[in-house]
């Protein structure tokens, strides 16, 4: 996605027009995008093919781009929403030349609880468990499952 902190680090452009209203690379997340929509036009045409079944989609991918637009909200810090925790002083706290985190000398954020993505490529606990109620949030009602239905 445009939005990890590897990305960003690894295709940097001066062209402010490169990037999104989040600072995300552009160019990733319209691939992100047209994926997304192939796959819910194919998702339709599946459910209209078996009537039967109950299939739901779940957009990982407009749950991050929530997740950043909220992070404030969400209680985390905004101003380091597109860094990692993880990391040395290279953009985005992302340096490829040298040891990723776990390795010897490379610092930790304070605080994870206040940062969305761990080290450049993964999100921390707290990023995981937001985005997997906003996920889960979406998709119960779609599932039709009766209040009073009984599982065994």
């Amino acid at each position: 996605m445009g939005c990890l902190p590897v990305i960003l680090t690894d295709f940097k452009s001066n062209d402010t027009s490169a990037y999104d209203e989040n600072g995300c690379v552009k160019e990733f997340n319209d691939v992100i995008t047209f994926h997304n929509d192939y796959l819910q036009r194919k998702i339709i045409m599946l459910q209209q093919e078996n009537s039967l079944a109950t299939i739901v989609y779940s957009d990982y991918f407009n749950g991050f781009k929530w997740l950043l637009s909220n992070a404030h909200q969400l209680g985390f810090d905004a101003t380091s929403a597109l860094e990692g925790c993880c990391g040395n002083d290279g953009p985005s706290r992302i340096d490829s030349s040298t040891d990723g985190c776990g390795g010897s000398n490379v610092p930790v954020c304070s605080n994870p609880d206040q940062y969305i993505n761990w080290d450049g490529v993964h999100f921390t606990q707290k990023a995981h468990s937001v985005l997997a109620s906003w996920v889960v949030a979406g998709l119960i009602p779609k599932l039709n499952c009766a209040a009073e239905a009984k599982y065994y």
